[in-house]
């Protein structure tokens, strides 16, 4: 589920999809020099933006929603086939093996 965005003190809309990618992959950029250990950035933000895509086709579901918490991975590996299924096999199965 996207944040909400501040307005001066206020919470005035819901972020959309594009603005919450963007602000995890900044997140993850801005907060890598200051890991214990040294991380793979790149990898780290393909992996938020590929979890991200696959969000966008199968629905976005909060971490504490409790109705159906069993289903999610299940909802979410057959988006993710189905997304990566579009592409030419090598890429696809690259971008699956990211989400490892």
């Amino acid at each position: 589920m996207p944040w909400s965005l501040p307005d001066a003190g206020f919470y005035s809309r819901r972020e959309n999809t594009a603005e919450h990618s963007w602000h995890v992959a900044l997140f993850a950029l801005v907060l890598a020099p200051h890991a214990a250990e040294r991380i793979d950035v790149l990898r780290v933000v393909s992996m938020l933006l590929i979890y991200d895509l696959v969000e966008i086709d199968c629905g976005d579901t909060p971490l504490f929603d409790e109705v159906e918490p069993a289903r999610r991975p299940r909802v979410r590996a057959v988006a993710a086939r189905r997304l990566f299924g579009m592409l030419p096999t090598k890429a696809g199965d690259r971008i699956s093996c990211a989400l490892a």
